[in-house]
């Protein structure tokens, strides 16, 4: 029976162990994303990013749309009247966001969409970073390596650059 507590307790700490690595990554790329975007998250809640040439607002326009065709009008949102209306738009080869419209809608439905919004972006940069280390980690078995070029491929100059700019 003490054999049997001394393994679980070396199985909970060799889980801490290996999760370590992860959580120090995942910590890191949110601190960066913090400092990187400091301007979007200062004003997470009330504005959304934007410059004179933005396309910004086509994602947002994305993001509300795919909620409101589903969840509102019950229809099919590659779909709409609302653009150039009276006339029904297909939008099936528009730079449509579905998927990320329809994974946010239970978070559009609780929050604002300019926070939802702001969050999706925030989260691409953590994201992206987070599952370069992982592919990283894998295929060079060095942790610190791999927590470093997740770093340099998410929060690159012109990520930030675009990320800034309205991209």
């Amino acid at each position: 029976d003490d054999e049997l507590i001394t393994t679980d307790r070396g199985n909970r700490a060799s889980l801490a162990q290996r999760l370590r690595p992860h959580g120090i990554a995942l910590a890191l790329y949110t601190a960066l994303a913090a400092i990187a975007l400091n301007n979007l998250v200062r004003h997470l809640t009330t504005a959304v990013p934007a410059t004179q040439n933005w396309d910004y607002a086509l994602f947002y326009w994305n993001l509300w749309w795919a909620k409101y065709a589903v969840f509102d009008l019950h229809r099919n949102p590659l779909f709409t009247n609302y653009v150039l209306y009276p006339y029904t738009v297909n939008l099936a080869l528009h730079t449509h966001t579905l998927l990320t419209g329809l994974l946010t809608a239970p978070f559009q439905m609780v929050f604002d969409l300019k926070l939802v919004f702001n969050g999706v972006l925030l989260g691409s940069f953590i994201t992206s970073a987070y599952f370069s280390f992982l592919f990283l980690r894998h295929h060079t078995a060095q942790e610190g390596l791999a927590i470093v070029g997740g770093a340099l491929f998410a929060f690159m100059p012109t990520m930030i650059s675009r990320a800034s700019n309205g991209h």
